[in-house]
């Protein structure tokens, strides 16, 4: 949630919310302040730069990013799961499911490198394991996403074994979707998504009862 600062009174104290408590501070701050609620007896201090997040307001921003890569992970994965038919050629709908899934995995893997910038963060160990599940992810989603290059055979893209031939041709079981020489079985990035949801979220309320001692974010 945002406030602007100018309308916060100069003697603002613990503001009442349905859910918990916040306390807010001047000091430092231009413009817009984060401000973060981490439930009904935890009371956070907002007193940072405005251009500069605090580590609160960051680990809480990662936890919601991931919370919204999960809940859509989750979608498309039950979307997937009545598409379990015999091994065929893919078709248009089938494609953009796939394709979205790609995308909101690494979004996820995206949220949880968020996390990891506030100082005191230990989760490298979980994006490894995520890596390691899912080996083939990054590569998929660029070339979707960047699919003007691959589609011309391009000096410009990264993967140079993959050719335009490659581009549209795939196919699926029901369980895993083979493309580009590649494949991505979506029970296992559901898995693997999940555990890497958990540790963000285990990161944060870590935070949030104290337990763990967040400093200001850095640029990785």
């Amino acid at each position: 949630m945002l406030i602007p600062v100018d309308s916060i009174p100069s003697d603002a104290g613990p503001v009442p919310h349905e859910s918990g408590r916040l306390v807010l501070s001047q000091s430092e701050v231009t413009g817009y302040a984060d401000v973060i609620n981490n439930g009904s007896t935890h009371v956070t201090t907002v007193k940072h730069r405005a251009d500069s997040p605090s580590a609160a307001a960051t680990i809480d921003r990662a936890f919601s990013l991931a919370n919204e890569a999960m809940f859509t992970i989750a979608m498309q994965c039950r979307r997937l799961s009545v598409r379990r038919t015999r091994r065929s050629r893919i078709h248009s709908a089938l494609v953009a499911d796939l394709q979205f899934l790609l995308i909101v995995l690494h979004r996820l893997r995206i949220a949880a490198n968020v996390a990891r910038k506030a100082r005191g963060v230990s989760i490298d160990a979980d994006i490894k394991k995520f890596d390691e599940a899912l080996p083939h992810l990054k590569m998929m989603r660029d070339v979707g996403e960047h699919v003007d290059v691959y589609a011309v055979d391009s000096s410009k893209r990264h993967n140079k074994e993959v050719s335009r031939r490659a581009v549209q041709m795939g196919t699926w079981d029901g369980v895993t979707f083979s493309w580009l020489g590649r494949d991505l079985n979506i029970d296992t990035a559901r898995a693997a998504a999940e555990a890497l949801f958990f540790a963000v979220s285990k990161t944060r309320q870590a935070f949030i009862v104290g337990k763990l001692d967040l400093q200001a974010p850095t640029e990785l």
